[in-house]
């Protein structure tokens, strides 16, 4: 279930591979990303238990990190309950082989599956989640940063919050 971050991590060693060819010092690489962008950078900034090898940045900043629930990938939900319902919405949910028909599935159906999950469940509930796997993802994020085994040189997190209904824009876009 964490085919998201393995393909984000897939996209970070190719810059690892290729960014001097661009002028760039694969030593230096930065990622940053916002709510769920913010999510997944947290979790690569976990992985592995914070000791992926080759290390594929070295600064990580997470703007209003939005992560969902965290679930052993074979816990009832969102495996069972969530990977079923979405075979179904996609017509695969009385095939023999579920996963190839998935894999079979036209692009349309999936994407139209994916949005029934999402607005037929709960708040924030999505198709895929990212789920304790015992490898790429261990343990819960707020137990391993507690224990400081995070990827790369630093991690920045913060929370970007408007408190009063009167807003200077100017101080929203230089803040967030």
């Amino acid at each position: 279930m964490n085919a998201g971050l393995l393909d984000q991590a897939l996209a970070l060693s190719w810059v690892q591979r290729y960014i001097r060819l661009f002028g760039g010092d694969p030593r230096q690489v930065t990622v940053a990303g916002e709510s769920a962008g913010g999510g997944s950078i947290l979790y690569h900034a976990l992985a592995d238990d914070g000791d992926t090898k080759p290390e594929l940045f070295r600064y990580a900043f997470a703007s209003s990190p939005s992560t969902s629930p965290l679930y052993p990938f074979d816990a009832p939900l969102p495996t069972g309950q969530y990977y079923s319902a979405f075979a179904k919405a996609s017509g695969c949910g009385n095939a023999s082989a579920v996963f190839d028909c998935l894999i079979r599935a036209d692009t349309k159906a999936l994407q139209t599956a994916n949005v029934k999950i999402a607005t037929d469940g709960i708040l924030s509930s999505m198709s895929f989640l990212p789920v304790k796997d015992g490898v790429l993802i261990k343990e819960l994020p707020s137990i391993q940063l507690t224990k400081k085994r995070v990827n790369g040189k630093r991690l920045f997190v913060g929370v970007c919050h408007l408190c009063r209904k009167e807003v200077d824009l100017r101080y929203f876009q230089s803040c967030c």
